[in-house]
């Protein structure tokens, strides 16, 4: 019945895509922002904003009359325009001067970081947004040399693009702080908008819900993820709303209804300062290996692979984002020395190995072996990829793609089933929810997260989650992140 109600939702009765009556034919872009991959090493934003204020302003925007407004153009290169805008309004707000950056410098350096494929294809467009932040606060940008012509074809936008050493030079001297990811929630991006100035954020579009003001309804059909620079919010009519920064000439803001905000936005990352003891520990943190890797793979898991085979002795090549013949038969010598299949392929049996052997050598945040232990007790079906047993609602709806007879999650990946139970004990445990409060203890959470009218003994589940983590059930979950 629940799928049905989804599936009603989204379509109409007959199986046909409800198109919004206030919507109207709006001029399509490149939608070519890519969703994050889950890391589990990611730094929540709670954990670096303080406490977050119980009340807010009625309206509140950070001042950009003076930024100019850049046209994305026909290529996808959203991620790149919204990015480069944050640090341009950072830097004024700390030096009262506006410099231009280089879209291309930084949309460029991100796709040859990530061996992206660069052709005319909208396919092969685009950035995924942590990769972006990462180049951003590495590599820095460079200054606008006159070169962001993106009426260019995207294969000649990428790789006729020469990155000299004097731009790599200027580039480190534009370098971001730290980033961070706030949880979707409305509370949460209010305060990292009056402290950080904006927000980017990955929303998803369905052209039939834009409405000629540039409001972004819920999707009912995806076309394609657009990032934007949330920088405020106001009160229309009785109904708040955010306000976002957009690329598009016709529509300079775009507007998510705040009851709206946890269906439209996908991610989101906000530029900060963040301690240097929390980046240390952030560091220090084990990789947790969500995905299967074999050959011929190209990510950032394929070097932290590496890390921990090299530390059992089984790898001594040059690190390399590319799983190659050396990770082959390191991953072989691995699997050998934990009696496993050696085919090389480091599948759900070899990653669980590879995550509790590193576990006895790295360490690991509190909330990341309350994940664990969760996973452990629950002992959720494979196929839901829901290591949590993660009820569906409003919130969860939007991240998963079905919904079991008794109203558990299914989502398309197991990565994704658990960053949304990550998500979900962030957002217990730093700003509260309709059922949880970050002042409750462990027994109080699984008296409601684990509850004995569903078969479950929710003092047990406490104790063993706080056996897990090393401390006393009587905790408060506020003091797990």
């Amino acid at each position: 019945m629940l799928i049905l109600d989804i599936f009603d939702r989204f379509f109409g009765r007959n199986g046909q895509q409800v198109i919004d009556p206030e919507a109207v034919s709006v001029k399509k872009y490149p939608l070519s922002a890519h969703l994050n991959d889950p890391d589990s090493r990611d730094v929540s934003y709670p954990f670096v904003a303080g406490s977050i204020a119980p009340s807010f302003p009625a309206q509140y925007n950070t001042d950009v009359s003076h930024m100019t407004r850049l046209w994305q153009g026909y290529l996808g290169t959203c991620v790149a325009h919204c990015y480069e805008f944050i640090k341009r309004l950072l830097d004024f707000n700390e030096t009262g001067a506006e410099t231009i950056y280089s879209r291309r410098f930084l949309y460029v350096l991100t796709r040859r970081f990530t061996n992206a494929v660069n052709t005319d294809s909208e396919q092969n467009q685009g950035l995924s947004p942590r990769d972006a932040a990462k180049i951003l606060a590495t590599a820095g940008i460079a200054k606008d040399s006159g070169q962001d012509d993106n009426s260019l074809p995207h294969s000649a936008y990428v790789n006729s693009y020469v990155v000299t050493d004097a731009m790599r030079s200027e580039a480190a001297l534009y370098r971001s702080g730290g980033f961070a990811f706030p949880i979707i929630d409305s509370s949460v991006l209010k305060k990292a908008i009056m402290q950080n100035k904006a927000v980017g954020v990955t929303i998803g579009i369905d052209w039939s819900k834009v409405s000629p003001d540039g409001t972004v309804r819920p999707p009912a059909v995806l076309a394609g993820f657009h990032e934007v620079a949330l920088y405020g919010w106001e009160t229309v009519s009785g109904k708040e709303r955010f306000i976002a920064r957009n690329w598009w000439p016709e529509l300079p803001n775009l507007y998510i209804n705040s009851e709206d905000i946890e269906k439209v936005v996908y991610d989101s990352i906000v530029f900060t300062d963040i301690p240097n003891d929390l980046l240390l520990r952030a560091k220090q943190r084990q990789y947790v290996f969500l995905t299967d890797l074999k050959q011929g793979i190209v990510s950032d898991a394929v070097v932290q692979l590496q890390k921990c085979l090299k530390e059992y002795g089984l790898f001594s090549a040059a690190f390399s984002r590319s799983f190659g013949p050396a990770t082959l038969q390191a991953v072989k010598d691995f699997q050998k020395l934990k009696g496993l299949t050696a085919d090389g392929a480091l599948g759900p049996k070899s990653r669980a190995a590879l995550n509790e052997s590193a576990g006895n050598t790295l360490s690991k945040s509190r909330l990341d072996l309350w994940c664990e232990a969760a996973k452990n007790m629950d002992g959720a079906k494979s196929y839901l990829n829901n290591p949590g047993n993660i009820r569906c609602n409003a919130i969860m709806n939007k991240n998963a793609i079905s919904v079991s007879n008794n109203g558990f999650c299914m989502f398309p990946t197991y990565e994704a089933g658990y960053k949304a139970l990550r998500d979900m004990f962030i957002r217990a445990a730093t700003i509260g929810t309709a059922n949880y409060q970050p002042t409750m203890t462990l027994y109080q959470f699984y008296a409601k997260y684990a509850p004995s009218n569903d078969g479950n003994d929710p003092n047990h589940y406490a104790e063993y989650v706080a056996t897990h983590i090393g401390v006393s059930p009587s905790t408060m979950i506020k003091d797990l992140v």
